[in-house]
């Protein structure tokens, strides 16, 4: 549908797919890595990690050709997120609860960049891919999901980690298992290191390379009051007030799924993974691309999960008109080449 939309619109489906960020990692499955000539100040594929490209050339591999390779996989991973996510929810709960996540998820306005050519699927589909493997006790198929997990973005790195935390705290020991999802984080993480050694020279060029959308590490209020700055300030940034509006909403939401695990209604895995993948991205000095980073906190659809059987009728037609229609003026600024987050 979100495809339709944007043809409808006037945008060229291929065109979207690769479009802003998805170039990046489009020209990191071209050419490698490649350092900017005037230093780390200047934009380059430096700052993305290359599971997507690693995904991408491998089925590249099999078909021969970039674009009938770059289509499966954004589509492919985007279709594989959805069925993730139902099979930890319904892991979790039961199959009522993945049904209404997996709607959530189609809801959410900003949810078109898990069929673009992003990170944004594959993290999902790995990370709640994994989480369903563990709560269904399959830890060897989990091992090489956390390993890809962290291959596709910063954040990735954390989920292995949330993962063996919450084994041992409920165990009481450190077990094979918890160490095996240690592991598969940082060897996820060294795969990226060494490649980034070989291409660059300096393992850690990708932490240099976010100079250039002035990223760095900072307190988490750094972005929010930043954002209070940019909005109080004349001339509104685009962006920056839904940016803030998504990053607070999000901070609510994981504070409700924690107040769920206290009470024996959700998972511990569930409140640690949302906290973790939430926090992470709040570590910088810009809060921008909150829309989409947010995607990656997928246990918090949970909560419409558990509590929109509850609402009535007058109330779901709105919530439901309201998502549909900002998703239709994000597409429309995407179908015309806007930048969207």
């Amino acid at each position: 549908m979100h495809g339709l939309a944007v043809v409808a619109l006037g945008g060229a489906l291929v065109t979207t797919t690769t479009a802003f960020d998805g170039a990046y990692c489009l020209s990191l499955l071209r050419e490698g890595y490649r350092a900017p000539p005037g230093g780390y100040d200047e934009f380059s594929n430096v700052a993305f990690f290359p599971g997507l490209a690693w995904t991408t050339a491998a089925v590249q591999g099999v078909v021969g050709d970039e674009t009938a390779a770059v289509l499966p996989v954004a589509n492919g991973t985007a279709l594989a997120a959805f069925v993730a996510v139902a099979g930890a929810c319904r892991a979790w709960g039961d199959a009522r609860l993945a049904r209404g996540a997996v709607v959530a998820l189609a809801l959410v306005p900003t949810s078109y960049y898990l069929w673009m050519y992003y990170s944004e699927a594959l993290l999902i589909a790995c990370s709640a891919g994994a989480a369903w493997a563990s709560a269904r006790k399959r830890h060897l198929p989990a091992v090489p999901l956390l390993a890809v997990a962290a291959t596709s973005r910063t954040v990735g790195v954390v989920v292995g980690p949330c993962l063996a935390v919450v084994r041992v705290v409920r165990l009481r020991r450190v077990d094979a298992v918890a160490l095996g999802y240690v592991g598969a984080s940082a060897t996820g993480l060294a795969a990226v290191l060494v490649r980034q050694q070989v291409e660059l020279g300096d393992a850690f060029a990708w932490t240099r390379a976010q100079e250039a959308w002035g990223r760095g590490l900072a307190p988490p209020w750094v972005p929010l009051l930043e954002a209070v700055r940019l909005i109080a300030a004349p001339g509104l940034q685009e962006g920056v007030t839904l940016d803030l509006v998504v990053a607070v909403s999000l901070g609510v939401a994981v504070v409700l799924l924690a107040v769920l695990w206290r009470h024996g209604t959700v998972p511990a895995e569930a409140a640690v993974l949302a906290a973790a993948v939430w926090a992470v991205p709040l570590l910088s000095t810009l809060l921008s691309s909150q829309v989409r980073f947010a995607l990656a906190a997928w246990p918090v659809l949970l909560l419409p999960a558990l509590w929109w059987p509850r609402v009535p009728w007058a109330w779901r037609v709105p919530v439901v008109l309201g998502a549909a229609g900002l998703a239709l003026l994000l597409l429309r600024r995407l179908a015309l080449g806007l930048f969207t987050a």
